[in-house]
């Protein structure tokens, strides 16, 4: 190979800093400076026509790196022919087979190949048998043989080293300034920066786009100069940052307090609004919603959350009843809520489904345009069926099923077209009515035998007591007057004292009547000899009693009407129906639906959730932890599925091995209990132990113990059973392996079933009368305590039942909240995560028994209701769903024992009104 001209290729290979770019243009990189065009590897046979290749590609403006004198080989000379060939964009080889056959340009082309250099062959001469490297066999040659045209070979060759020119001098300029770095120990001083290294790095990203991709050298020089500048950078930052860290402590301490501060003033504010809340609780539900809501919305505290469920609780949401174009008149509602009656002034009787409000049917003829404007009155019998109505002072009745009239009584003078109110027996088989202005006779019609009693005059508002037997009416000047209805015997007339005029009277549950006038509402006992008076000082324009006469709704002038506790006078709500008069107001027999029709035509219905869901069948209950579903080991021998949200049965669950022919009264079934996890439950019968997987009603395993009650260890592998016979000896079964039970000693088992949360079991009692709580089979906490153990829904508390109930916070052995009796705790469980349910009574069959329910973390009572005298025991889903246990049991549901969260959601839902700009002055105290 000719000897390599050391001038020229210690120039090729010259440091970037001396092509870097004049000052005039300071945007060019140093990766952008002059360099070769293209390193022109041939053999010395083929010389003469390099040199007039290298010519005519420089008469065409490129720079040719060629060795054209020899050079003896050597460690430097190779190390300048390797830079010449990192420094040039393209390597252009004549191939010839000298070419060929010769190392050194083998070697030429095998540095070219490893620097991934765009590599242009030129085939000058060629022999038959000729082997080509792969490097050049693959690629597309440029013809430069003797017979071809040179002319157009050199411009062949220009082209192809124009292709992706600034692609491949770049490639060139970071190989060479990466082979540097490589050949100076790494050394930080040969990285890139600033413009350099941006221009590499995106050089970099395009490489997918060009043929000449970048060498593993290249990609980890420009990976280690990004990684110094970061270093750098980092360094900068974190000495701007010391300082920055020092003033922002000082700042932040101050922004702390401040925080604080602020805070603690939004927790005052918080309560003092639910404090407001609270106290309106009793007069207007409604709107102590939205003062909690207001509270909640300051900022979360347990105060605010505790004033929301309880006015929650006790409020009424409402829905308007429309008119259909025209006002409301008059209503009535039957015994069970369902069922809603309407008069309009367009004189058409309306028939509404209640839940949902959907019109169901429409009785009479639309009045004429030249018909004068009628009030029409209308009732309702307590099982919903018949409906009565007056229009023009004609009476009416319909059968609401068929829809067809079945008794009409029309006035004895033809020109008596005035209103007459209207009122159905309780089982509908009689309609009394009254002209409105009270100088007709009351008249009452016993319309299947189409008889009527016409009885005393001077009437204004009439009812028939619950039997449907006897009537009541009040007069002018507060009398009260009283008749048999089957004979039209007047029985008692009595004075309500202190009362002007009567305006309405209502029969209440065992014989009690409520009169309602321009003094107030009294209510008298069957004996009408002294009368209590529960509300004073109001103009009361209607009354009417629950059918279990627990409470009272009273209709006032000033367009409220008031929800009334019969036994303590206490009102338990207000509902602001419109402007005007109270015209009609109605409640359901539970007391927990109420119908109004105002002054000014609005119709509303108001309900309040009741929180009975059904009775259950007799039989110990369990409650599914991950599931609305219930258990009941009926005395059958059978256990039965209940929903819980529902009341509906599911499924019933039948031992094969009972007899369905042991005497009636005899018990079958001991408890049934269901696993922690999972899907089963297991039944304890006479007939012996069985798990049930309870969602596809499939048996899956059983014993024959005997047992009295049997419980799922935490894991639900290992069922323990008590004996029925004696109780104290106690039988293991891993149920799942099919290895029969095993008695255990007594000291084995300890003191009997384990309440369960996640990874965590109670054990009551013991000694010492302690709780102790196990995490993996060791004892975590202990606590003082007798009774039952319950954990809270999130595993955090331990409900400890006794003489109170006591919430454990386990962790820190500490008493976090304490929940008196007034009588005696029978039984406590937690309703959800923030309340706790509580039993207290005798636990007689004649006392009474009140269930309720605590926000723990405050004590304060969020609702309280009386529950069948034989409840003796509590049991819960923790998420609302509530099991009163005795005789009978019953489901109860508790919709806001919920989180927060879902507890604003229900006050959005049914109390979206905001405060107005005067009750935010009032209860918010903001201008």
């Amino acid at each position: 190979m000719p000897a390599v001209d050391e001038t020229a290729a210690q120039d090729a290979v010259a440091p970037m800093e001396a092509a870097a770019p004049a000052p005039a243009a300071p945007e060019r990189n140093s990766l952008q400076a002059e360099r070769p065009d293209v390193f022109l590897s041939y053999s010395r046979a083929d010389q003469a026509f390099a040199r007039a290749l290298a010519a005519a590609l420089e008469a065409r403006g490129k720079n040719v790196w060629a060795d054209w004198e020899d050079i003896e080989p050597s460690a430097v000379w190779w190390q300048r022919i390797e830079r010449g060939i990192d420094s040039a964009t393209a390597f252009a080889v004549v191939i010839s087979p000298d070419q060929l056959a010769s190392e050194t340009c083998l070697r030429e082309l095998d540095s070219a190949t490893s620097g991934n250099k765009r590599i242009v062959p030129i085939l000058r001469r060629r022999d038959e048998g000729m082997q080509l490297p792969p490097a050049l066999a693959d690629l597309n040659w440029i013809l430069a043989e003797a017979d071809a045209d040179f002319e157009a070979a050199v411009d062949r060759v220009n082209e192809a080293l124009d292709t992706d020119l600034a692609w491949r001098d770049l490639h060139a300029r970071l190989l060479v300034r990466a082979r540097e770095w490589a050949g100076g120990e790494r050394n930080a001083s040969f990285l890139l920066r600033g413009r350099d290294l941006d221009a590499a790095e995106a050089w970099r990203d395009e490489q997918g786009s060009h043929n000449e991709a970048a060498t593993a050298l290249q990609l980890e020089y420009v990976a280690a100069s990004r990684a110094a500048t970061t270093r750098r950078q980092r360094l900068v930052i974190g000495a701007l940052a010391l300082g920055l860290m020092v003033a922002a402590a000082l700042a932040g301490v101050a922004l702390l307090e401040r925080s604080q501060a602020i805070g603690r003033a939004r927790v005052a504010q918080s309560r003092e609004y639910a404090a407001s809340s609270l106290s309106l609780v009793g007069s207007n539900p409604a709107l102590a919603v939205a003062v909690a809501r207001a509270a909640e919305e300051v900022t979360h505290t347990p105060e605010a959350t505790a004033a929301l469920r309880t006015a929650l609780a006790a409020a009424y949401p409402s829905v308007s009843i429309p008119a259909v174009g025209a006002g409301v008149t008059d209503a009535a509602v039957d015994r069970h809520g369902g069922i809603l009656v309407t008069g309009s002034t367009d004189g058409i009787v309306r028939v509404w489904i209640v839940h949902p409000l959907r019109l169901i049917r429409s009785l009479g003829s639309r009045r004429a345009a030249d018909d004068p404007l009628q009030v029409v009155y209308v009732a309702v019998s307590a099982n919903g069926r018949y409906v009565a109505w007056s229009r023009h002072g004609v009476v009416r009745v319909w059968d609401r099923r068929t829809g067809r009239p079945v008794f009409t009584a029309k006035p004895r003078d033809p020109f008596d077209n005035y209103p007459r109110r209207v009122e159905l027996s309780p089982g509908g088989d009689l309609v009394a009515s009254a002209a409105a202005g009270g100088w007709d006779p009351l008249e009452v019609w016993d319309w299947r035998r189409r008889r009527v009693r016409r009885l005393g005059g001077n009437v204004l508002g009439f009812a028939f007591d619950p039997s449907g037997r006897r009537i009541a009416a009040a007069s002018h000047g507060g009398l009260v007057r009283t008749w048999s209805v089957p004979d039209g015997r007047p029985l008692v007339s009595f004075q309500a004292e202190g009362f002007g005029g009567l305006e309405d009277v209502a029969y209440g549950r065992g014989g009690y009547l409520a009169t309602a006038g321009s003094s107030g509402v009294q209510i008298w006992p069957p004996h009408f000899r002294t009368g209590q008076t529960i509300l004073r000082s109001l103009d009361a324009t209607t009354v009417d009693f629950s059918g279990d006469g627990s409470r009272l709704v009273v209709g006032e002038s000033s367009g409220v009407a008031d929800v009334v506790r019969t036994s303590s006078g206490q009102v338990a709500a207000t509902l602001r129906t419109g402007q005007g008069n109270v015209l009609q107001a109605r409640l359901s027999a539970d007391g927990r639906a109420v119908v109004t029709v105002g002054g000014d035509g609005t119709a509303r219905e108001w309900k309040q959730t009741s929180p009975f869901v059904a009775t259950l069948p007799d039989g110990a209950v369990a409650v599914a932890p991950d599931a609305p579903v219930a258990a009941v080991a009926e005395a059958s021998g059978d256990v039965s599925l209940w929903g819980t949200r529902t009341g509906r049965a599911l499924r019933v669950l039948r031992d094969p091995r009972l007899s369905r022919s042991r005497p009636a009264g005899e018990a079958d079934t001991g408890n049934v209990t269901f696993a922690a996890r999972g899907g089963e439950l297991v039944a304890s019968t006479v007939a012996g132990v069985r798990v049930w997987d309870w969602r596809r009603g499939r048996s899956l395993a059983s014993s024959p113990v005997v047992a009295e009650s049997s419980w799922f260890d935490p894991a639900g592998d290992t069922i323990f059973s008590s004996e029925w016979v004696d109780y104290r000896r106690v039988w293991s079964w891993h149920w799942r392996s099919g290895k029969p039970p095993e008695l255990l000693p007594e000291s084995d088992w300890g003191v009997g079933p384990t309440e369960s949360a996640p990874d965590m079991t109670t054990s009551v009692g013991g000694d010492g009368g302690r709780v102790t709580v196990r995490r993996g089979g060791r004892i975590v906490a202990s606590l003082p305590g007798e009774g039952a153990a319950v954990f809270s829904p999130d595993g955090r508390y331990v409900l400890v039942i006794g003489q109170a109930a006591r919430v454990w916070d386990w962790r820190s052995g500490k008493v976090v909240a304490t929940l008196p009796t007034r009588t005696r705790l029978l039984d406590a469980t937690f309703a959800g995560s923030d309340v706790v349910a509580t039993l207290d009574g005798e636990g007689t069959a004649s006392a009474g028994i009140a269930l309720r329910l605590w926000d723990w973390r405050t004590g304060e009572v969020v609702a309280e209701l009386e529950v069948g005298p034989g409840s003796n025991g509590l049991l819960s889903d923790g998420a609302g769903q509530i099991v009163v246990t005795g005789a009978p049991n019953a489901l109860y549901r508790c919709e806001v024992c919920v989180p927060p969260p879902t507890l604003l959601r229900l006050a959005d839902e049914r109390f979206p009104a905001p405060l107005t700009r005067a009750e935010r002055a009032l209860y918010l105290h903001q201008p």
